[in-house]
């Protein structure tokens, strides 16, 4: 084509399908020239094939940080997300260990095994799906785990265990009672 010439080309193009993928075969059909000096040229086809690539879509951001549910020494549990309203994706869950640098995703809401009295930050996103990129990150929730097992012994499992303990000692209580009411009389 000569500079300043005025020629356009039209056509339709399609793809093999519409799948994300490589390599994938693009057809143009129909072309034609258009513009002010089309007459000067001649197409030797009028259609062609390519190859090009169809990436997966990007999607927004959840908007909210996650919700803690609870929180011992040594676990965090966030309440589980809503998927994505848009695309339909699953929420994940992140974790950062060092101040939100670096992140570790996982699908479930629970973090064990981490250390007691220390702060770490959480995020959700959108996972990755057949059609679309994982999302963005959302606001951060910074959560820091407690001092010690029991930081208040009268809750959970530590009450269930004092209940117990005091309800077996009753029950040998009262067996011993028995048994000393039951040798007296024999008596």
């Amino acid at each position: 084509m000569v500079s300043g010439d005025d020629v356009r080309v039209t056509g339709t193009l399609a793809y093999d399908s519409a799948d994300v993928g490589t390599g994938k075969t693009i057809t143009a059909s129909s072309i034609t020239l258009g513009g002010e000096h089309k007459d000067w040229y001649t197409l030797s086809k009028a259609t062609a094939t390519s190859s090009g690539s169809i990436t997966r879509a990007s999607q927004k951001a959840p908007e909210d940080a996650p919700q803690l549910s609870r929180r011992n020494n040594t676990t965090i549990v966030l309440k589980k997300a809503a998927a994505s309203p848009e695309t339909g994706a699953d929420a994940e869950y992140g974790i950062s260990y060092d101040g939100g640098k670096t992140w570790h995703w996982q699908d479930s809401t629970r973090f064990g095994g981490l250390k007691a009295n220390t702060t770490y930050h959480f995020a959700l996103r959108y996972a990755e799906t057949e059609d679309y990129e994982a999302s963005g990150i959302s606001k951060i929730l910074a959560v820091k785990t407690n001092k010690t097992a029991d930081s208040n012994p009268w809750t959970g499992d530590s009450i269930r265990m004092v209940v117990t303990v005091m309800l077996l000692s009753l029950a040998a209580l009262a067996a011993i009672g028995v048994w000393q009411i039951i040798k007296r009389k024999k008596k």
